[in-house]
């Protein structure tokens, strides 16, 4: 599908090099891609491997200029509705690990807190934190198969043990390519038309929160750029002023110079010695 292909040059703009090779987007680590795809379970992802780093360059004696933004801000912190986060508890002891969780059915989504509770290696429990309940049991574990409950698709890979949990719960952020990814995702699997109508419309909200994400960037780089522009105008006045005052050493007649400077130095010797005469006048003196 053609947004297939407008998800691969996303992620391509968000690996952009500038002139020196760096990746713009990828804070200090900008010697290797910041955006790279990755598979678990189930789950298409893209992760952020870079930081939030912003360099800077000198524009003047005692001013620094940011020259970049984090590609995180741009692209994986998108704020949604339904942003998930997932968590592996720290206690497990089997080697299972979740995949990023999503909403493929907005019409059955139900926002809270989700636990995948393992009763055995291959048996789960799906419990409901708040209403505190199953929502889920006894359902067959297969390894990297879709787990769906509430609207909700996870998937989780390797062999959790009895007594291990893998919690679900509301986030805040969700990326962009995992957005356009959902969207791709609906179109293809041609749910019926109550599931399409809610999961597109979400899409679009999500696609509205990314454009103005992106358009907070430009806004960032357009007041930079007018620092700039404002910066190279007092750079250029200090230029000229600089550059006049060097023609003005350099182009002076040495002769005419030392002329001049004999005159004036002439001029005030006999200055000099016209006020010592008159201060040692006896009417000075009187007055004194």
């Amino acid at each position: 599908m053609e947004i297939d292909e407008r998800l691969n040059e996303l992620l391509s703009l968000a690996n952009t090099v500038d002139a020196n090779g760096d990746y713009l987007f990828a804070g200090y680590q900008n010697n290797s891609a910041p955006f790279t795809r990755s598979t678990t379970g189930s789950r298409d992802t893209v992760n952020f491997n870079g930081d939030s780093g912003v360099r800077a360059i000198q524009i003047s004696e005692v001013r620094q200029l940011e020259v970049d933004i984090p590609g995180q801000a741009i692209f994986m912190e998108i704020p949604s509705a339904t942003a998930l986060r997932e968590l592996t508890t720290a206690a497990n002891t089997g080697t299972g690990v979740i995949a990023p969780a999503s909403v493929v059915d907005m019409s059955a989504y139900v926002a809270g807190d989700y636990e995948i509770r393992f009763t055995a290696p291959g048996v789960y429990d799906v419990f409901d934190v708040g209403a505190g309940a199953n929502i889920v049991t006894g359902a067959t574990y297969t390894d990297s198969q879709n787990i769906n409950f509430q609207g909700i698709r996870t998937s989780i890979t390797g062999a959790p043990a009895a007594g291990d949990v893998f919690t679900i719960s509301a986030g805040q952020f969700e990326d962009v390519f995992s957005i356009v990814a959902n969207l791709s995702e609906t179109l293809k699997t041609n749910p019926n038309d109550t599931v399409r109508n809610a999961n597109i419309g979400q899409s679009l909200a999500d696609l509205d929160a990314a454009f103005e994400a992106s358009l907070n960037a430009r806004t960032q780089i357009g007041g930079r750029l007018n620092t700039l522009d404002s910066q190279r105008d007092d750079n250029d006045a200090q230029i000229l002023q600089t550059r006049s005052t060097l023609s003005t050493l350099r182009d002076t007649d040495l002769a005419q110079a030392i002329s001049q400077l004999t005159l004036e130095q002439t001029t005030l010797d006999a200055a000099q010695a016209v006020f010592a005469r008159i201060t040692s006048s006896s009417l000075f003196n009187f007055l004194k």
